[in-house]
Formats: structure tokens, C-alpha cells, sequence
């Protein structure tokens, strides 16, 4: 009697096992974006020491009025200088000052970055592989739908970019492999840029702390995953004004999903620019389980 008594339970365990992993399938299937939405929401245990903005801040009007600060600033130089502001003749000067101007503000946001050097013991988690960051970003390379050679199949490919529907998976793929919210960031970089032919008013990667090598950054339009130092060098040259760079760097909670918006929203993934896009990407998460 007694080995039928636990010869039922094993089988009420496994049944409610079975139960739950069909439950759990049933909601990611049936679901769409929300189940992911809410493991990319979720909010960090500890707050990473390297954020420059508030997750719900507008970095383009951000970004825009520190623009405006410049040139009005700049307006004041010209006159001590005894030239005019935006006379052809003053272009080399004009274009130094706003380079100056914008570098002293990002200088404020490397230093943070650069301090993590002190802060080796905080994040000891799977991102101290550096191979398990890279198998990641090429993941996100070759995917069927965020590939180059295939998001150029979109209608708006040239004009959206999509750097930042990359961004998002590869948030969801660092916490599908045990990496903390709080030991990833979003950079996020404004101004004018050249890619190719293709001009952008911004681009949106992902950093992740490592306990020995400080930030590493993994953007799917450099070949492979870089330290923070080399990334950046290499996005200022995307600058139409390079190398008089006024590309503005920000360091953000890693929900944040656009310059103007805050986290992750269904809403945003069903703008008519986007559905088609994250439609597909959808599909391709699901079949991939």
C-alpha cells in the first residue's frame, strides 16, 4: 500500500510538472511580446554606477537642448572672437567649439565608464566570459530576421535601422544566460552619423560590466564585441563631421528602448514603422524554443 501511496504521488508530480511546462508554453505561445517584455522589464537588484540619464528621460530633446546651449554659448565666443557665428569664414572655429563642447560632456560619462576598473568584484556572474558575450553577438549577426542581409528586405530598413530591435534581443539573450539587469547598459549615441550611405540621427548598443576587462560593448554592426574605449572610437567615425566629433554619448538603464521613450512597451513594437519587423522577430523566438 505504501509503495502504491508514493507510486501516486510521483505520478501527481509529474503530472503537475508536465502541467506547468504545457501552462508556461501555452502563455509564451499565446502570449506574444508580453512574457518577453516582462523578463526584459524587469527591474535591476542593484543600479548600475555608470548611468548618465533617467530611464524615462527624452535624450532627444536632451540631446537637442544641449545643441541649443552650444550655439547660444557659441554666439558669445564668436563676438569675444570678433567674428561671425555662422560666416563660412568661421567654420573651422565653429566647428572646434562644438567639438570641444560636446567632448567635455562625454568626457563626464567615460570617466564613469572608466572607473569600473575599481569595481571588479561587483559582477562576478557569466559575463566574465568573454566567449559566451561573443557567441551571443554572433547570434544576433546571423539571426534570420536582424541579419543585415536580411532586415535590408524591409521597406523602412534604410530610414529605421533597427539597431535597437537588436539591442533588445540581445538584452533578452544576456538574461536567458544568467547575466543580471543590473550588469547590462544601453549606450545610446546622438548626432548626425554615416553609415554606408545611410545617414541616422542615432544608434543604440549594449554594454555589459566585466569583473577584468571594464565594459564590454556588443554592437552588431562592428565585426565583433569591443571594450568600451575601442567601440567608441570606432562610432565617432560614423560622424558626418569626423574628426571634429559632436556625437553625444548617453549610459542608460538597459530597458530603455528608444531615445524618447522608456522601457519596453508592447505599443512601441506595433508602430506601423515596427510591426512587421517585430511580427517576424516573434516568430522566429517562438520557433527557436
Amino acid at each position: 500500500m505504501k509503495n502504491n501511496s508514493n507510486s501516486i504521488k510521483s505520478l501527481v508530480l509529474s503530472t503537475l510538472i508536465l502541467t506547468s511546462i504545457g501552462a508556461a508554453y501555452f502563455l509564451w505561445n499565446q502570449g506574444g511580446w508580453k512574457p518577453i517584455l516582462r523578463q526584459l522589464n524587469q527591474k535591476p537588484f542593484l543600479k548600475s554606477p555608470i548611468l548618465s540619464n533617467r530611464l524615462e528621460a527624452d535624450l532627444q530633446e536632451k540631446y537637442k537642448n544641449e545643441q541649443a546651449t552650444i550655439k547660444q554659448n557659441w554666439k558669445i565666443k564668436a563676438m569675444d572672437l570678433e567674428i561671425l557665428p555662422y560666416a563660412s569664414s568661421s567654420r573651422k572655429e565653429r566647428n572646434q567649439y562644438f567639438h570641444e563642447q560636446v567632448t567635455i560632456k562625454n568626457q563626464l560619462v567615460v570617466g564613469k565608464v572608466h572607473s569600473l576598473a575599481n569595481m571588479k568584484n561587483i559582477y562576478q556572474e557569466p559575463a566574465k566570459k568573454l566567449d559566451l558575450l561573443a557567441s551571443i553577438m554572433d547570434r544576433v549577426r546571423s539571426d534570420p530576421v536582424l541579419s543585415a542581409e536580411n532586415i535590408t528586405k524591409h521597406p523602412n530598413a534604410y530610414e529605421v535601422g533597427y539597431c535597437f530591435g537588436r539591442a533588445m534581443i540581445i538584452h533578452k539573450y544576456l538574461l536567458d544566460q544568467g547575466i543580471k539587469q543590473s550588469s547590462i547598459v544601453k549606450l545610446f549615441v546622438l548626432g548626425q552619423m554615416k553609415v554606408g550611405d545611410h545617414l541616422w540621427n542615432f544608434h543604440v548598443a549594449v554594454g555589459v560590466h566585466h569583473p577584468t576587462s571594464g565594459l564590454i560593448v556588443l554592437d552588431p554592426l562592428k565585426e565583433k564585441i569591443l571594450d568600451f574605449d575601442q567601440w567608441l572610437a570606432q562610432t565617432q567615425t560614423t560622424d558626418i563631421k569626423y574628426p571634429k566629433t559632436r556625437l553625444r554619448l548617453y549610459i542608460t538603464d538597459p530597458r530603455k528602448f528608444l531615445p524618447a521613450f522608456g522601457r519596453y512597451d508592447t505599443s512601441q513594437l506595433n508602430e506601423p514603422q515596427l510591426k512587421q519587423l517585430f511580427d517576424e522577430l516573434l516568430g522566429s523566438l517562438k520557433s527557436s524554443h
